[in-house]
C-alpha cells in the first residue's frame, strides 16, 4: 500500500495540543476560569516540561461528556 504525502501531514489549523491561552480565545473565558477548569478532576490536561497542555481529542470528549451540565469553578 502506498500512502500519499498528504496523509503524513496534519493540517496546520488542526492542533493536537492546546495551550491554556488557546482555550481563553477559543471559549472566550477568563484566564482564571480556564486554569480552574484545568485543575478540575477529569479535565484532560497534561504537563510537559512544567507547562500545561490540553489534548484536542480529549478536550472534544470532555466537552461532549459535559454538555448540559452546569459547571462552577473555585478560583483558589
Amino acid at each position: 500500500m502506498i500512502l500519499r504525502k498528504k496523509e503524513f501531514f496534519i493540517n496546520e489549523e488542526e492542533k493536537l495540543l492546546y495551550k491554556p491561552t488557546d482555550l481563553i480565545s477559543l471559549f472566550g473565558l477568563s484566564k482564571n476560569t480556564i486554569y480552574a477548569m484545568i485543575k478540575m478532576d477529569g479535565f484532560p490536561a497534561i504537563e510537559i516540561n512544567g507547562k500545561k497542555y490540553i489534548p484536542a481529542k480529549e478536550l472534544d470528549k470532555w466537552i461532549s461528556k459535559n454538555v448540559g451540565r452546569s459547571l462552577s469553578f473555585s478560583y483558589t
